[in-house]
């Protein structure tokens, strides 16, 4: 009986303590980069600024009037420092060989060194969409440093195929013949 009681207390004590956690409101994270010299690519070129960064979306972005720190803002002071937008690299290959120079450890080091220097996209060139798919999956968990990967298929005509580049894209498939890389032939 009294293993019972204790088992019932507990499941009050668990079902209270979540609805306390449902219902508890959750404060925003807000960051302040100010001072910097922003490069937006539509205004001038290095305009001095502010930047409010709430819950890892910009909110506001303010050149002549300051932005009033909301409570418990995290600030930075940016002199002599610049922003701009993140870059796209959009030629890419990543997902060529990836059981020989493309391998997952060299692809990593690759994509987190591009992070680092200021890209936040990349799309690749028609490779390997098995591997550039867990590749993206990864980053888009944050399980890898790297920037948002975007991937195309190839389609070309059957004798494109006979490219040993595909051949290595493709393997355990047929080149020209698998989803990520199509024969095309008008006739």
């Amino acid at each position: 009986m009294m293993k019972k009681i204790t088992i019932f207390l507990i499941g009050i004590l668990s079902f209270s303590i979540s609805t306390f956690a449902q219902n508890k409101e959750v404060q925003p994270v807000f960051i302040i980069l100010k001072n910097a010299s922003i490069i937006d690519g539509v205004g001038e070129v290095a305009k001095i600024g502010a930047i409010l960064i709430k819950d890892n979306q910009i909110e506001k972005v303010a050149y002549d009037q300051a932005i009033i720190p909301p409570k418990g803002a995290i600030i930075y002071d940016l002199t002599d420092k610049f922003l701009l937008p993140g870059l796209i690299d959009a030629h890419v290959h990543f997902g060529t060989s990836p059981s020989g120079s493309d391998n997952l450890e060299d692809t990593k080091k690759r994509l987190a060194h591009l992070l680092k220097n200021g890209v936040t996209s990349v799309r690749d060139m028609a490779g390997d969409a098995r591997f550039l798919g867990f590749l993206a999956r990864n980053a888009a968990l944050n399980e890898m440093l790297s920037p948002n990967i975007y991937y195309s298929a190839l389609m070309a005509g059957s004798t494109f195929f006979d490219d040993p580049r595909t051949h290595s894209s493709a393997r355990g498939a047929t080149p020209g013949n698998c989803p990520w890389m199509k024969a095309v032939d008008l006739n």
